[in-house]
């Protein structure tokens, strides 16, 4: 159902990429850099808080929201008072004008209702996800609309600041929850959210530090190619990870006291998702050329190698990102902030350096490299933490990756640019599915077909295919004749 979302997200970036230039894309990537690094500053990572606490009352709640609506204000304020020196900064005087508008939004968004984050807690996923559909929805029909009557970065700002408005009046919908005002637990939620916060804003300057620093050095327009060549390139980690680690984090806080189920949990998920985003993000890069001409438009043809590396590195990036959310969730929030801290560090210290030397393209090679240290790192721990070796975990990841890899290779190597665009996609991707299949199932028969994710995409596939008419028969008439043996 999340790929619902995706499409229409899809479908967003693909009229807008034509409707605007790169330098409409860059201006507001600009602006968004710091509206986000405040946003996520003053965050104090509320929704774990939520989440985390098995107790967690009305009152605990209420001070959640409450501490969430001040911050509101106070980040309007602070993008007030840094508007004029980040329009300097850039040497972009529309950028200031830019965050001086979107400086409303944060006022009213710190009162969308807390009781969305119940709904995950509560495991409530469907209404949880019709909530972000909907949401999504608006904002694509809104954005396409004043794209179409603007036709200028215009249409980017208003159509985030109505789609905000509405996500707001959307979560008191879908939730019966009702906050009210109150301070009474902000003590017990700082003791969690100091180590939230470390983690969250080293997170953020992972992710957007280089696109703060590129806009200083560079023009509008590379920004802009930069920030939907991230975009693209990161569909896998976003639309795969994203949803797995919002899915099972509020499962693993309900484990955390129990060592042997969250063993088996955090193994388990650490297969699903290698197993799920590995084939995506080197697919995507394997067909960057093709995609990008697809949904963007030729005019972006230009950034198709930048987001070849960003998708095929983004699986470092992803499996990194479900380890520190099991940290956090499970009591090691000061371990996910050290490990998360070190990783904003080195991405913030060299982005410049292998920006001059490489361009776009050794920005992500600097920041997959960095997150596959990291990983590299937390598994070490979390290995420690829950008394399994590291060869085990190495083993529900190798074979998914390898695949992946044989297929980014086939598909590199096999060309059918004499068809036209779409069809050329068509049986890239094609081939690039079926080689994936017959590796991850070649791996995993050479293996010994030990218990994992492949074993169970293979029960839920024959599952599929036995409600089939022909080949549910098939099954049916054996174990009929298997059933006449035995008699």
């Amino acid at each position: 159902m999340r790929w619902l979302i995706r499409v229409a997200g899809l479908i967003n970036t693909a009229i807008l990429a034509r409707l605007l230039v790169p330098e409409d894309f860059g201006l507001v990537a600009m602006s968004m850099v710091v509206v986000g690094f405040l946003t996520t500053a003053f965050s104090f990572g509320l929704d774990l808080a939520v989440i985390q606490k098995k107790d967690a009352d009305a009152e605990f709640i209420n001070s959640a929201w409450t501490i969430r609506v001040l911050q509101g204000v106070v980040i309007a304020v602070c993008i007030l008072a840094a508007s004029s020196f980040l329009g300097d900064y850039y040497n972009e005087p529309r950028v200031k004008v830019i965050l001086q508008t979107l400086a409303v939004t944060s006022v009213f968004v710190g009162f969308e209702n807390i009781g969305v984050v119940l709904l995950r807690k509560d495991l409530r996923f469907k209404v949880d996800f019709i909530y972000n559909l909907v949401t999504k929805v608006v904002s694509v029909v809104v954005s396409i609309g004043l794209a179409l009557w603007l036709r200028n970065y215009w249409a980017l700002v208003f159509g985030m600041i109505i789609s905000q408005l509405a996500r707001v009046s959307i979560s008191y919908m879908v939730s019966d929850y009702r906050p009210n005002f109150s301070l009474s637990r902000v003590k017990e939620i700082w003791g969690f959210s100091q180590w939230a916060f470390v983690n969250s804003i080293s997170n953020f300057v992972a992710i957007a530090g280089p696109q703060f620093l590129l806009g200083g050095v560079a023009n509008a327009r590379t920004v802009g190619f930069y920030s939907v060549g991230f975009e693209i390139g990161s569909l896998a980690q976003e639309e795969v990870s994203a949803p797995t680690n919002r899915a099972l984090m509020p499962g693993f806080a309900k484990l955390q006291d129990d060592k042997g189920r969250l063993r088996s949990a955090f193994l388990k998920g650490l297969g699903l998702l290698t197993l799920m985003i590995a084939p995506i993000a080197f697919g995507i890069g394997a067909v960057s050329e093709q995609f990008v001409a697809i949904v963007l438009g030729e005019q972006w043809l230009q950034i198709a190698g930048f987001v070849t590396f960003v998708s095929c590195l983004s699986v470092s990036r992803a499996l990194y990102s479900y380890c520190n959310q099991v940290f956090l969730v499970t009591g090691r929030a000061r371990a996910a902030s050290l490990l998360a801290l070190v990783n904003g560090l080195l991405v913030l210290l060299a982005v410049l350096p292998m920006f001059e030397l490489f361009g776009l393209d050794g920005i992500a090679w600097l920041m997959g490299g960095v997150s596959f240290f990291v990983l590299v790192v937390s598994l070490i721990i979390k290995s420690r933490d829950l008394g399994i070796s590291f060869v085990e975990i190495v083993s529900h990841i190798w074979r998914p990756v390898f695949a992946a890899c044989v297929m980014f290779m086939c598909v590199r190597l096999t060309t059918f640019s004499s068809f036209p665009l779409f069809w050329d996609a068509f049986f890239s991707v094609t081939l690039g599915a079926s080689v994936f299949v017959a590796s991850i199932g070649l791996f995993w028969l050479v293996a010994g077909r030990p218990d994992g994710a492949e074993k169970e995409a293979f029960d839920i596939a024959m599952g599929v295919l036995k409600r089939l008419p022909i080949i549910g028969n098939v099954f049916g008439e054996r174990g009929l004749h298997e059933n006449r043996k035995l008699r």
